[in-house]
C-alpha cells in the first residue's frame, strides 16, 4: 500500500491497515500504527516519534480512506507514541486514556481508564480497551467485527518487550486476556455495561 524506510503501510482487512514500522533503518515513526477508517470518520493509531511521521500516516489516511483523519488514538504515554503529537494539530482529535500525562497530550479528549471506550465511526466503531503491563496507561483499539487488535507495546515481534516502566505479571495477564476473550466478545461487554 506504501513504503518509506521507516516502515511499511498493509492492507489487514476492508478500511483497515496496518504500519509496520523499521526503526532499525529510521526514526521517523519508530512504533508500529494502524489507520481505521468508516463513514463517517478516520481512526490513525499512535501520533509516533516524529510530527513527520504522524503527518506522514495522515497523509496515508487521506490517500487510503479519501479523507483526513477525524481522531488520533495513543496505545501509551511513551514517546515512540507521543512525539508526533504536534503533526496532528489540525486533523483530528486526539484521544488519551485517563493514565497518561497530561503534558504530553495537550488538549486531548479524555477517555475512561477503567472501561472500553466504544468511538463510532458510522458503519463500524472501534473499541478503546483500558489494558495494563507495559504501562498504566495501556490501551488496546479492538474492531470486533473483524477480529482486529492494535496492541500498541504490548506485543512485540522479534524483539525482547521494553520493561522499563512494566509489570511483566500484568503484562502476561493482559494478553492472555485478549486471547480468551478475542476481539468479538467486546461488543457484548460494551452492550451490557452501557459503554
Amino acid at each position: 500500500m506504501a513504503s518509506e524506510p521507516w516502515g511499511r503501510i498493509e492492507h489487514v482487512a476492508e478500511g483497515i491497515w496496518a504500519l509496520v514500522s523499521n526503526p532499525m533503518a529510521d526514526r521517523t515513526t519508530i512504533c508500529n500504527g494502524g489507520i481505521v477508517a468508516g463513514r463517517s470518520g478516520v481512526v490513525v493509531i499512535e501520533a509516533f516519534a516524529s510530527e513527520a511521521g504522524a503527518r506522514w500516516m495522515a497523509e496515508q489516511a487521506r490517500r487510503l480512506a479519501c479523507r483526513g483523519p477525524t481522531h488520533f488514538v495513543v496505545t501509551h504515554y511513551h514517546g515512540d507514541h507521543t512525539g508526533g503529537l504536534a503533526g496532528t494539530s489540525g486533523v483530528g482529535t486526539p484521544e488519551r486514556n485517563s493514565g497518561a500525562p497530561t503534558a504530553l497530550l495537550g488538549e486531548a479528549r479524555e477517555i475512561d481508564g477503567r472501561r472500553p471506550t466504544e468511538i463510532d465511526l458510522g458503519d463500524r466503531s472501534i473499541i478503546v480497551v483500558p489494558r495494563r503491563g507495559h504501562t498504566d496507561s495501556d490501551v488496546t483499539i479492538e474492531i470486533p467485527e473483524q477480529g482486529v487488535v492494535f496492541c500498541g507495546d504490548l506485543v512485540w515481534k522479534d524483539m525482547f518487550p521494553n520493561y522499563v516502566d512494566a509489570a511483566p505479571s500484568r503484562l502476561s495477564q493482559a494478553l492472555r486476556l485478549i486471547r480468551a476473550r478475542g476481539a468479538t466478545n467486546l461488543r457484548a461487554r460494551i452492550r451490557a455495561t452501557g459503554r
